[in-house]
């Protein structure tokens, strides 16, 4: 995690934000650690920012 400022997240880096709640603008910062071709986030935010479908039952 590199702690990068919205201004300077480029094409390759994560943008998940890592930012305190109720942060100001100028101050949200987030992972900017490298992603993979075509992805937003690094594999790390990848693995807890989605959750498998529950299956349905019915």
């Amino acid at each position: 995690m590199r702690l990068v400022p919205l201004a300077e997240l480029k094409r390759g880096d994560c943008h998940w934000p890592v930012s305190p709640h109720g942060a100001a603008p100028d101050q949200h910062l987030f992972c900017g650690a490298g992603t993979r071709k075509g992805e937003k986030w690094c594999p790390y935010h990848q693995l807890i920012g989605y959750q498998p479908r529950a299956p349905r039952h019915g």
